[in-house]
């Protein structure tokens, strides 16, 4: 059975099956899960990158560009960072307060890492003054 057939099944079977009075053609059809896919990921583009997203769509034009520009692994992150955009049954308000603690997480985490340069840097100085007062200690006499 072919994916237009599986997808007319499925909306007849949940109640979604609706047809254009004029044409008789259904409505919903498997074309708008991609428009929502390309619209819904288009509103994040401050995450993924429009090229991206074109070549997640199978736009043959962006696949060879976006597959030299992006590893596997960055594209896997860019899919995860936004995926929040393609959920469908949740609440909005719990997606931005997840986007704010990750927004918190990654203030936190760069913090801490200049915290530990910092120590990093008092700890190379305090070295330093330390051997200078050994060095005046064993020039000083006694």
């Amino acid at each position: 059975m072919d994916a237009y057939k599986l997808w007319k099944k499925a909306t007849k079977r949940n109640g979604f099956k609706q047809t254009d009075p004029q044409s008789g053609h259904q409505l919903l059809h498997p074309y708008t899960l991609r428009k929502f896919f390309r619209t819904n990921l288009g509103g994040v583009s401050n995450i993924i990158p429009v090229d991206v997203i074109e070549a997640l769509m199978g736009h043959e034009m962006y696949l060879r560009d976006v597959y030299k520009k992006y590893s596997d692994d960055q594209i896997a992150d860019l899919c995860q960072r936004s995926e929040h955009a393609l959920l469908v049954f949740t609440s909005g308000e719990r997606i931005r307060d997840e986007m704010r603690m990750n927004s918190k997480l990654e203030n936190l985490v760069s913090e801490n890492q200049e915290f530990r340069r910092k120590i990093t840097e008092t700890d190379r100085i305090l070295g330093e003054v330390l051997m200078s007062l050994e060095r005046l200690k064993l020039e000083s006499p006694s």
